[in-house]
């Protein structure tokens, strides 16, 4: 049986579509996409709720596709964007695309992960429609594959505070995120699950590490039955002692300081719970 969720976030805004947020440095703003239809926008909402804003692209775009925001260490937000890999300031200023190496990057990315230093970013690049999909590590002037479907299939990738290792969503075989687990890519070691047991029972997606880079916080609905509704778990950074700590929670994302996590509902709402360790 599942321990109760010990954490209630407490929802800060609410729009429908709004999903996947990131926090700023300082961790006084959230920075997040808004899904309508075919057309995904970032916004940025101050974290108790106030200052909603528009920040890319300008309103009355046509088609707008800016979505899966990750807010580095400094101030540059990276997003995709029609599958490249983008980056903003937060005042909304020099949007550009990152890579503009001479090499023909894959198509598809999504997901981007900063290495702290922001010397680089991990990626996804969905193809097939999608039946595969890589990580890739991106510099502005380099580009290099660093797994290969469909063993595993890769998902949502995050960078650990050292820049040595990435957990990332995935599974053998298929690319599926309602059976994904969270995996582990390390340099000259064959990408791994870092939980043991069958696959099912540990159903994790959207992985995100923890500043000091002890801990990860994922989503997931695991357990037996399997929960109708993913929610905020916590394991060690090694797979050991995960815990369910929230009722819901999608993609799940640590402030720098490690002392909250923000997140989102089904309903579009963005919520924030307090984290003192457990």
């Amino acid at each position: 049986m599942l321990k109760k969720p010990v954490l209630t976030p407490k929802w800060i805004y609410s729009a429908p579509g709004a999903d996947r947020p990131s926090f700023s440095p300082d961790g006084s703003q959230i920075v997040f996409h808004v899904e309508s239809g075919n057309d995904v926008s970032l916004w940025i909402v101050d974290a108790d709720g106030s200052n909603p804003h528009l920040l890319y692209p300008p309103a009355r775009t046509a088609n707008p596709r800016a979505s899966r925001p990750d807010w580095s260490w400094s101030e540059k937000i990276a997003f995709g964007n029609n599958g490249a890999i983008w980056t903003i300031n937060p005042d909304g200023s020099d949007a550009a695309p990152y890579y503009r190496g001479t090499i023909a990057p894959p198509g598809g990315l999504a997901y981007p992960s900063w290495y702290k230093d922001l010397g680089a970013i991990v990626a996804v690049a969905y193809h097939d429609n999608p039946t595969a999909a890589e990580l890739h590590k991106l510099t502005p002037r380099f580009i290099g594959q660093l797994t290969t479907s469909p063993h595993p299939c890769a998902g949502r990738p995050s960078v650990s505070p050292e820049g040595t290792k990435i957990a990332f969503a995935g599974n053998s075989g298929v690319c599926s995120q309602s059976v994904n687990q969270i995996w582990m890519w390390e340099p000259n070691i064959r990408p791994h699950r870092i939980e043991p047991g069958d696959p099912a029972s540990v159903q994790g997606r959207s992985p995100n590490w923890s500043p000091r880079g002890d801990l990860i916080v994922f989503s997931s609905n695991r357990g037996k039955p399997p929960s109708k509704s993913l929610a905020a778990w916590v394991m060690n950074s090694d797979g050991t002692d995960p815990r369910r700590i929230t009722e819901i929670g999608l993609h799940p994302q640590w402030n720098r300081q490690q002392t909250k996590i923000v997140l989102a509902s089904p309903s579009g709402q963005i919520g924030i719970v307090k984290f003192r360790g457990m």
